[in-house]
């Protein structure tokens, strides 16, 4: 079968978009085509997206006091995104919520927390995001909490003698996710460091996701799967998104991006002149010269080169798409994939090398839609 005919008949779930933070809550209007950015309701329906997992996230900025009221105001956003555009989108939390939905040739909507620091030390507040029809906590972002370690922080404690207060889940962090269990949300361990993951998944009774990651034998980045995590997800019954996300895909990438950064140097030492740094100085960086930005991006190839590999060591159910689209920038993600329109190129991918029907509609979402959703 022609693949744009496979893509169109599978329903695409993508478990993992920043777009609620990075625009919704900002006051941007993703009802409408937007001429910037790579997140909107036109162009997810482009792409073939059927279901969309919306992430609130804050980052470790957002301290006791603050992180949880940052929460509740995306998930206010939420519904009123979805209020809004009642014609076009709606939230669900099971499959025949799902399946209505894409009979009705609406995008089915997710909610979901990345960062456990917005519980703020407080399980009574993960009853509260329970009402709200979260289906997945991801239990650190790069910062660890008192009860979880995140990957970054295990991997400079190891290098660098940096302290930190857990290694691995506390007894509360153990509560945390019995509670997470008890309450049909699902554990998320995008981010966590390795003694949190396998702490987690020892003591979950439920199947684990990583809703955003690549495969660390092809990218060795901290936020990457080693091969025993891989297996790990898949003996829960769980699920990995591999991530568009450029840093996660190619191992040469940030090598490529501190070359074109030398050779522009003056131009770059002006930005940073201006106190742009990071992903606001690299925008305009691409921007300025659009062509070579342009070869720097992985190829969509590389993206399934993660997808094969996971595949061959976790097995066809346990593979899935996880973006990590964030919504303001078009970098870093691959060549045809800048905006979220890009999804049927995976899907072309897939066939091209040899992928039956079957196995490409649990990979772009069945397999997902099996974990994620409550009966």
């Amino acid at each position: 079968m022609e693949y744009r005919l496979i893509h169109e008949k599978s329903i695409v779930v993508d478990a993992h978009n920043d777009v609620l933070s990075g625009a919704v809550a900002r006051g941007h209007n993703i009802s409408k085509r937007l001429d910037s950015g790579n997140t909107d309701l036109v162009r997810l329906k482009e792409g073939g997206v059927d279901v969309q997992v919306f992430a609130i996230f804050c980052d470790d900025s957002f301290g006791t006091g603050v992180a949880f009221t940052e929460a509740e105001k995306q998930a206010d956003a939420f519904k009123m995104l979805i209020n809004e555009n009642s014609g076009k989108i709606v939230a669900t939390r099971n499959l025949d919520e799902i399946s209505h939905a894409v009979e009705s040739g609406k995008i089915a909507a997710m909610l979901a927390i990345e960062g456990g620091h917005m519980l703020e030390d407080d399980i009574s507040k993960l009853h509260k995001i329970a009402e709200w029809g979260v289906c997945y906590l991801t239990l650190t972002w790069n910062n660890s909490t008192s009860w979880a370690s995140s990957a970054v922080d295990e991997f400079n404690a190891t290098r660098n003698g940096k302290t930190v207060s857990v290694r691995g889940l506390s007894e509360f962090g153990r509560e945390i996710v019995f509670a997470m269990n008890q309450l049909d949300i699902v554990v998320d361990l995008a981010h966590a460091g390795p003694r949190t993951f396998f702490d987690a998944v020892e003591c979950s009774s439920k199947p684990v996701i990583v809703s955003h990651g690549n495969a660390y034998a092809i990218c060795p980045v901290v936020r990457n799967l080693a091969d025993d995590q891989i297996r790990a997800v898949a003996n829960t019954g769980g699920v990995i998104g591999v991530t568009f996300y450029a840093p996660f895909v190619d191992a040469v990438y940030t090598d490529k991006i501190e070359l074109l950064k030398k050779k522009y140097s003056g131009f770059v030492a002006m930005l940073e002149g201006q106190g742009l740094k990071g992903g606001r100085l690299l925008e305009r960086l691409f921007n300025k010269y659009p062509q070579e930005a342009e070869l720097i991006r992985p190829s969509v190839s590389q993206v399934v080169d993660h997808i094969d590999y996971m595949v061959n060591i976790a097995g066809i159910d346990h593979v899935g798409l996880g973006s990590d689209y964030f919504a303001t920038t078009t970098h870093p993600f691959p060549k045809g994939m800048a905006d979220v329109t890009g999804y049927p190129l995976i899907t072309q991918e897939l066939s091209a090398r040899g992928y039956p029907e079957h196995a490409i509609e649990k990979i772009l979402g069945g397999n997902f839609l099996r974990v994620l959703t409550v009966v």
